[in-house]
């Protein structure tokens, strides 16, 4: 994925998976690439900071960040990219580590281009039940105001987890309940949703 043999070495690329929406303008989400090679969508457990890079570094590798695959921007081909890294079997400290790393798309990318990778701005992409969901109804309130003009700039929403796919949401009436598998929930309304609701939801029907 990160050598496309069409395209010229350095192009700018995004990459979306098919459970997500683009709601916005991809250029913003390309235009990041002009600062470093690779960005994706960050995790609770890793931020993918300068904290990150240095415990990778002190570590020697053996201590990473993974985010998530759903959403990428990268320069096409770049040096040290994953799938050179991939292909040319790089050394995993361990056989055991190097099974767990190669057999996770996630862990291997945050593994191999920790040193680069950088985590996309929560203006521009987010994973749905992270962005949108929380363990309580009043907090989720409170987000959708702190957030709602952030969330106006959204490019792309990704609906991973088993109950917050795309298939669910699509067919959603306004003020039904959502929740995913850790008990994350929000109402599906204007207010909670910081006027989104229908723009995801025809993106998603489309």
């Amino acid at each position: 994925m990160f050598e496309i043999d069409v395209l010229p070495p350095g192009t700018p690329c995004v990459y979306v998976d098919l459970d997500s929406v683009i709601i916005g303008d991809l250029g913003k989400v390309a235009a990041l690439t002009l600062t470093a090679p690779l960005w994706t969508l960050p995790t609770l457990r890793a931020r993918l900071d300068a904290w990150s890079r240095l415990r990778w570094r002190l570590s020697r590798g053996r201590r990473y960040g993974a985010g998530n695959s759903s959403v990428f921007a990268y320069r096409n081909a770049f040096p040290g990219n994953p799938t050179a890294k991939f292909r040319n079997k790089t050394p995993v400290f361990g056989r055991a580590a190097s099974d767990d790393i190669r057999s996770n798309d996630d862990r291997f990318i945050g593994w191999s281009c920790q040193d680069v990778i950088r985590p996309l701005p929560t203006q521009l992409a987010v994973r749905f039940r992270i962005e949108f969901l929380e363990v309580t109804f009043w907090m989720n309130r409170i987000k959708a105001r702190y957030r709602r003009k952030a969330r106006q700039s959204l490019v792309v929403v990704t609906f991973d987890g088993a109950l917050t796919k795309p298939a669910v949401i699509a067919t959603l009436r306004d003020g039904a309940v959502i929740t995913d598998h850790h008990g994350r929930r929000a109402r599906w309304t204007d207010l909670e949703m910081s006027g989104l609701r229908q723009t995801m939801q025809d993106a998603l029907q489309d």
